[in-house]
């Protein structure tokens, strides 16, 4: 659980900087940087959400070995 917790606060972080991003994307009025911006957030969240599994699954596998 204390992997969690440490990488919890980087999740946060990532959220943050990438709802900025896209709403300076939407400001500027471009579809083009919306649609590019979209496209790396979700990247971004499957990037993070595949390292928080290892995480878990390695703190999972050494609890039971």
């Amino acid at each position: 659980m204390d992997d969690f917790m440490d990488i919890f606060p980087l999740l946060i972080h990532a959220e943050i900087n990438c709802a900025l991003f896209l709403y300076l994307s939407a400001q500027k009025s471009r579809r083009y940087e919306l649609a590019s911006s979209c496209e790396w957030l979700q990247k971004t969240k499957i990037k993070l959400s595949l390292l928080l599994n290892k995480k878990l699954l390695s703190q999972i596998l050494f609890f039971f070995l």
